[in-house]
């Protein structure tokens, strides 16, 4: 490949990897707080792009052109954004645990904190973890306020989070079953992203035949809200 090819290449990479870190579409692929590296790195790669191109001017005319088909994956990205994992690879990942992570390892085993406008605010991990283990009772009879996309099981009607230690790769999935869905709004299609406000009443469905086995926690919805998918759409 010749340097100009090469070059040009840096400099394309340089401007799709800014321009995903800028829109936050990085937060699609790899932790949110992972956009500042990737933002440095993209720089890096325009700037060394820049000066090859530069640096080799008109002196190579005769170089293959066959690295140019580079170009095509990138501009495929620049194009058309592929999305975050959704109901799809939730339905086929493993079930988040508590060694999915330290930040949900903390929510995890903290004290709930204060309800506001009537619900406890938990991320969905962390209200999973505490309804599905059974470690932490002080969930049951609480209504809590969380936030995920719906996916379904055998007909039951769930809402899902992703979770990611790194990226999409080592991604696992928490899920609540959702009770009393069809008395609260809906019917929402799968991968649409809601807000809700439910109960644990202690109730868990079998997990067998799912990916890990673990029992899905029902929650009996009080309030379902449709929101915007989250710039992180990940736990």
């Amino acid at each position: 490949m010749g340097r100009i090819v090469s070059g040009l290449l840096l400099v394309v990479l340089g401007a799709t990897f800014t321009r995903m870190t800028l829109t936050g579409v990085h937060a699609s692929y790899v932790k949110d707080s992972f956009g500042w590296a990737i933002l440095a790195a993209a720089a890096l790669a325009f700037a060394l792009g820049t000066h090859q191109v530069l640096a080799t001017g008109t002196a190579e005319v005769h170089h293959p052109r066959i690295g140019l088909l580079f170009l095509i994956p990138l501009a495929a990205i620049l194009i058309v954004e592929p999305g975050p994992l959704g109901a799809y690879a939730a339905g086929r990942a493993i079930s988040f645990s508590e060694t999915a992570g330290a930040d949900n390892i903390l929510l995890r085993y903290a004290d709930l904190p204060d309800p506001v406008d009537g619900a406890i605010e938990l991320p969905l991990p962390a209200a999973y973890s505490r309804a599905a283990d059974g470690e932490a009772g002080d969930l049951e009879g609480r209504r809590v306020r969380l936030e995920g996309f719906i996916t379904r099981r055998d007909g039951q009607l769930q809402l899902s989070r992703m979770v990611i230690s790194c990226c999409a790769a080592d991604a696992t999935a928490a899920h609540i079953a959702l009770g009393n869905s069809d008395t609260v709004g809906g019917p929402w299609p799968d991968d649409t992203w809601l807000q809700i406000e439910a109960t644990f009443e202690g109730e868990l469905l079998d997990g067998t035949g799912t990916p890990s086995g673990w029992d899905i926690p029902v929650f009996t919805l009080n309030r379902a809200e449709p929101i915007p998918q989250p710039r992180n759409p990940y736990s």
